[in-house]
């Protein structure tokens, strides 16, 4: 985690954040700092499969605040706000077996954990198909500010840029 998981999440985080999409840069931030401290926590365990209940606290804030770019997405993104809100349970889980050492805990989030995969992996793979057509292959939910992004011309997307983050004075 340290070594891939960690590095590739923090890069997407920047480039999402360089590519003004919010959604993007936050996710991918939360999910690059939560897996650094899971692994950092997992180098210092006094042994395999210890449970932290500090740990455990923050997976708890990690899966409150993956629920903000969660929140985002759904306006727009339906397979990105799927992956982030299933996202937000896993981590829910994850935490509540850190801080209870409950097997039932475990379960659940092992479950959540492969439902997470296979939503992560279509929407790894539609995204891809759409970026190498140039078109929407699968279906990946966009709506709105999404949608328009692929359908509009530039002048569309461009509107009203002046007073965005980052251009404007002050945020």
């Amino acid at each position: 985690m340290l070594a891939f998981v960690f590095p590739l999440q923090l890069v997407a985080a920047i480039f999402g954040f360089l590519g003004r999409d919010v959604v993007a840069g936050t996710g991918m931030g939360l999910l690059s700092g939560t897996w650094l401290a899971i692994a950092l926590v997992t180098l210092t365990a006094p042994a395999p499969g210890a449970t932290s209940d500090a740990l455990g606290l923050f997976l708890l804030l990690a899966g409150a605040a993956m629920l903000i770019p969660f929140v985002a997405a759904a306006t727009s993104k339906a397979v990105a706000a799927a992956v982030l809100g299933t996202t937000a349970v896993r981590f829910a889980l994850t935490g509540m077996h850190q801080l209870t050492a409950g097997s039932g805990w475990k379960t659940a989030a092992g479950i959540v954990g492969l439902v997470l995969l296979a939503v992560a992996l279509y929407a790894a793979l539609a995204l891809a198909l759409e970026d190498a057509r140039g078109a929407s292959v699968l279906p990946v939910g966009r709506r709105g500010d999404g949608a328009d992004a692929l359908g509009d011309g530039l002048d569309a997307q461009l509107r009203g840029i002046e007073h965005a983050a980052g251009v404007r004075r002050q945020l």
